[in-house]
């Protein structure tokens, strides 16, 4: 656990540019939506039923990500021109009030996939798909308490 501070990745791409890839999760709006949106849209068609069109009826990604922005709720954080995915435990609200509540899980899984963030490291060899990268770590003080997972 990491009180106040957080670790974070620099290297430089081909563009000579450089990128910062931190513990939190950086989400963006596009990839959050990407991912839900098709999930909302294949339910609406499976659930043709007049009670789910009425609650859901203005669900949308768009409308998820407003949502988990605001500062009641607290799954996201502006933070620096970024946003970035709230730990669990940090969450103003653990359990989404309905209409999103039915989503949860949906939601969840599409934070956890489509946020860039360092993860855990794994102890087993698994050679597939390796990449080296030059760069360095980075602890910073963070504006918030994150635990590191």
């Amino acid at each position: 656990m990491n009180r106040g501070y957080t670790w974070s990745w620099f290297e430089q791409d081909e563009d000579q540019s450089w990128s910062e890839i931190s513990m939190l999760g950086e989400i963006t709006r596009e990839a959050f939506v990407q991912h839900l949106q098709p999930q909302i849209q294949s339910r609406s068609q499976i659930l043709g039923n007049e009670t789910w069109q009425d609650q859901e009826q203005n669900l949308s990604g768009e409308t998820i990500w407003e949502h988990l922005l605001k500062r009641e709720v607290g799954w996201l954080t502006l933070e620096n021109h970024k946003v970035l995915v709230t730990p669990y435990d940090k969450r103003a609200q653990r359990k989404l009030q309905e209409p999103y509540q039915r989503w949860q899980k949906h939601i969840e899984t599409a934070l956890d996939v489509c946020a860039v963030k360092i993860r855990p490291v794994q102890m087993e060899a698994v050679f597939a798909k390796q990449e080296l990268r030059e760069g360095w770590l980075k602890l910073k003080k963070t504006k918030r308490q994150t635990n590191s997972s």
